[in-house]
């Protein structure tokens, strides 16, 4: 991997992919092969850390109200949006761990051809996951909107026009 055009490419595709419910992974996999680069080796870690430092730059301030949330959730006893949140995510990340865990024993010593089926089972884990979680976050917005929207009182449009004579 010394080609600097090979770096911008996976880097475009690496940026384009990694926050998709899709295999990143998988890309930087596929696209040197197709193009007939050979293995990328280490690289692709260094695309991956390069992508979570970027994440945790650009979303620094929201990582920060989810710990801080996620704290008081626990220690004060304090109800957040952001508190549920963060122990949701966190419950999310559990299975992920668990399952590669047992795939990375499992398949030690296995082919790279046989490690690119497994990233059928990365692609449909995310798409659950993200499933899940967006899902969770519009029921709990429309909870917090209806919450704050005050619906106007029903009277009786016939002791209204009582009233008024």
């Amino acid at each position: 991997m010394t080609n600097i055009i090979h770096a911008i490419v996976l880097g475009i595709v690496q940026g384009l992919t990694e926050l998709l419910p899709i295999s990143s992974s998988a890309h930087l996999y596929a696209i040197p092969k197709l193009l007939g680069w050979g293995e990328i080796g280490d690289f692709d870690v260094a695309l991956h850390a390069g992508t979570l430092l970027a994440i945790a730059i650009f979303f620094w301030k929201d990582w920060i109200k989810l710990i801080v949330g996620g704290y008081k959730k626990v220690v004060k006893k304090e109800d957040s949006f952001e508190g549920k949140m963060f122990w949701y995510l966190v419950a999310a990340t559990i299975p992920g761990g668990i399952i590669g865990f047992i795939l990375d024993h499992f398949l030690e010593g296995i082919s790279k051809k046989e490690i690119e089926i497994c990233h059928m089972e990365e692609y449909l884990w995310n798409v659950f996951e993200y499933g899940v979680i967006t899902d969770y976050i519009k029921r709990e917005k429309a909870k917090e909107t209806k919450a704050k929207t005050t619906e106007p009182k029903n009277e009786n449009k016939a002791s209204t026009s009582f009233k008024n004579k």
